[in-house]
């Protein structure tokens, strides 16, 4: 079993190509100025590097909805940095927040 510790051992990641997920993110139209909303996230990368099925599971306030939709748009379209174990790209399931400010 290979150890989580290591050079061979990395965890997805967003990362910062034009596909990221903060790359191909964009806020609801009726976006207020300032923001401050936060949407908690997970999804499967898959060892590619995309999302499972085009999509995540995303959570938020009802207040918020606009801006889970937004991220739910963005996740179907962004690609990670997959993980490694032993140096060989794997899926995982990963967790996450997006906080738009």
């Amino acid at each position: 079993m290979p150890s989580s510790e290591g050079p061979g051992f990395r965890p997805a990641a967003f990362g910062d190509s034009a596909r990221s997920l903060p790359a191909v993110f964009r806020c609801p139209g009726t976006t207020p100025v300032p923001v401050d909303a936060s949407v908690m996230c997970r999804t499967v990368v898959r060892a590619r590097g995309t999302v499972q099925s085009g999509r995540g599971t995303c959570l938020s306030t009802p207040a918020q909805a606009d801006y889970r939709r937004a991220t739910e748009r963005a996740l179907a379209k962004a690609e990670f940095l997959p993980a490694l174990v032993a140096g060989k790209p794997v899926a995982v399931t990963m967790t996450f927040r997006v906080a738009i400010h």
